[in-house]
């Protein structure tokens, strides 16, 4: 191999052009620090808490604290860091965790259900 030929970059861990083998994200993924969240069902119901462990502009991987029943896999979360909500549609489960395709922009929510979402007492029902 010449010295032209090896990938510098990725010897060192930094940004590299080429994807890992069996990479299928569409876009970089990026981690993210103690990011809470809730999965939401398509009408804005409580469905269970979760960790958003990394984030793209095209999905998620997040680590539900309960089990979640959605309707075709179809999911939105909700980041109580940003106070956003995203919706998807999950792709890939396992044990805890899940891969969630972002489908559509960011979704805006009224004050109300924000307020609601940000509350203590957000998994009752009004």
């Amino acid at each position: 191999m010449t010295r032209s030929m090896i990938d510098w970059r990725g010897l060192f861990g930094l940004s590299s052009s080429r994807r890992p083998r069996g990479e299928r994200r569409a876009a970089p993924r990026l981690r993210t620090r103690l990011r809470p969240g809730k999965v939401l069902s398509a009408d804005h119901a409580f469905l269970a808490d979760c960790a958003i462990l990394d984030r793209s502009p095209a999905g998620l991987r997040i680590r539900c604290f309960a089990p979640i029943a959605a309707e075709d896999g179809l999911v939105r979360v909700f980041d109580e860091h940003e106070g956003t909500v995203r919706a998807g549609r999950i792709v890939w489960e396992h044990v805890a965790e899940m891969g969630v395709t972002v489908e559509g922009d960011l979704i805006e929510l009224d004050a109300d259900s924000l307020r609601r979402l940000k509350g203590p007492y957000y998994a009752i029902g009004d």
